[in-house]
Formats: structure tokens, C-alpha cells, sequence
């Protein structure tokens, strides 16, 4: 989800587009006109990572492993180096 199109659109695309990476259904991005990605100056936005009400994912979260944690944040940072072009 981002804020302002101008600021966030792109930075969004980009961590989307990591993210499919996880194995869980992805809906894109949308438009969030509300909170912080409104208020910061920065490029932001809000990611969906595991919906908890699905029953697969709250196995993988609650496994005792963190593997799925690490996956999550592995995701997230490879969006961040792709948007910073490392």
C-alpha cells in the first residue's frame, strides 16, 4: 500500500514485486490515503506480509523455527536493496 503516487508508487512496486517471492496470494498494491506514508517526507509503504487467519500461515508463524519470520525479512530486503540499487 502506498500514500502519495508521486513519493510511494514506485518504492511500493518494487517491494511488492519482492514479496511474491513468500508463496502467499498477492493482490498488488492499492492506494492507502492514510497514515504514516501520508506524513513522511521519505518514500513509504505499508506491507501485508501473512494473514493470520489463514490456517497455513499460522502453522508456518507459530512453528517455533522462525523461518517464516526470516523469510518475511529476507523479502523486505531485498525489496530495500532493490530500490537502493545494491
Amino acid at each position: 500500500m502506498y500514500g502519495k503516487k508521486q513519493k510511494d508508487q514506485a518504492f511500493a512496486k518494487i517491494v511488492n514485486t519482492a514479496m511474491s517471492g513468500l508463496g502467499i496470494a498477492n493482490n498488488g498494491i492499492t492506494n492507502f490515503a492514510d497514515g504514516l506514508p501520508l506524513k513522511v517526507a521519505m518514500p513509504a509503504t505499508l506491507a501485508e506480509t501473512v494473514f493470520i487467519s489463514s490456517d497455513y500461515e499460522y502453522h508456518l508463524l507459530t512453528d517455533d523455527t522462525g523461518n517464516r519470520q526470516q523469510q518475511i525479512a529476507q523479502v523486505l530486503l531485498q525489496g530495500l536493496n532493490s530500490w537502493f540499487g545494491l
